[in-house]
């Protein structure tokens, strides 16, 4: 069975046609989410995501339109569904609280605080998503360029670069709308 006719029999709700195709690209599926997922999570997680995919493109079998963007489609969805498990995973880096005692810390300072975090949380979305992986990867997940300069498909100096303008990005947006002042950074 090619590809075009898999895909009109899964969306008719023909399982082997799933099958089928779980046979021709788990591994495609495997090797994507692996590439995202290897250096911070289990064979379990990477298994997991796979899993989820197909179960995801049983489930929205429906609304495949081209039958010749399947791999594409799953492409996608194993990227973005690793990409949220890695983000589920992340560390919570609440350093503040750790330096001020609750009694210390007025009202003023927590709603301060949390606006602040809430300017960069905005700020990080605004980011380009490759640039927002990598930041996110290295600042919340701890993960050193060596370990994701592979996992995104670039080398060790365009993923520094990448930092550094990330970085600059968050300094001028942060100061243009004048949620901290050059003292703070």
């Amino acid at each position: 069975m090619d590809e075009k006719d898999c895909v009109r029999a899964l969306r008719e709700g023909n399982l082997s046609a799933l099958e089928a195709l779980m046979d021709r690209y788990s591994a495609y599926v495997y090797t994507v989410a692996a590439s995202i997922l290897r250096s911070s999570m289990t064979e379990e997680d990477i298994e997991e995501v796979v899993s989820d995919v197909f179960f995801a493109l049983w489930k929205h079998r429906k609304a495949l339109r081209a039958p010749d963007r399947v791999k594409s489609w799953l492409g996608r969805t194993a990227r973005n569904m690793a990409v949220n498990k890695l983000r589920q995973k992340r560390p919570v880096l609440e350093l503040e609280d750790d330096l001020l005692s609750p009694e210390e810390e007025t009202m003023d300072d927590h709603l301060s605080r949390q606006e602040r975090q809430h300017r960069v949380e905005q700020a990080l979305r605004e980011m380009e998503s490759r640039d927002r992986e990598i930041f996110l990867r290295h600042y919340y997940c701890c993960q050193s360029v060596r370990e994701i300069a592979p996992a995104v498909g670039l080398s060790v100096s365009a993923v520094k670069t990448r930092l550094f303008r990330g970085r600059s990005k968050l300094r001028e947006w942060l100061l243009k709308g004048g949620w901290t002042d050059e003292t703070d950074l």
